[in-house]
């Protein structure tokens, strides 16, 4: 068995639990924020070979850190 099977078989969820999960990914990124940060984030490099790719979390650390709304006062 290859690596990648392997990890497969002990990492991957029950085919059945696979639409749900993807079903709750496509509601949560089609949000106006999430979206936002996207767009941003293919702004600057996304799946291209970047400083975004190699250091995703910084980047999205960094544009979450940007959009987030005033306190209420």
């Amino acid at each position: 068995m290859d690596i990648k099977q392997f990890v497969n078989k002990y990492s991957l969820p029950a085919d059945e639990e696979f639409p749900p999960q993807m079903n709750a990914l496509r509601q949560a990124i089609t949000r106006p924020a999430p979206r936002g940060r996207t767009s941003k984030l293919f702004e600057l490099g996304l799946q291209q070979r970047s400083e975004v790719e190699l250091n995703l979390g910084e980047y999205i650390e960094r544009i979450a850190e940007t959009d987030v709304p005033p306190a209420a006062t």
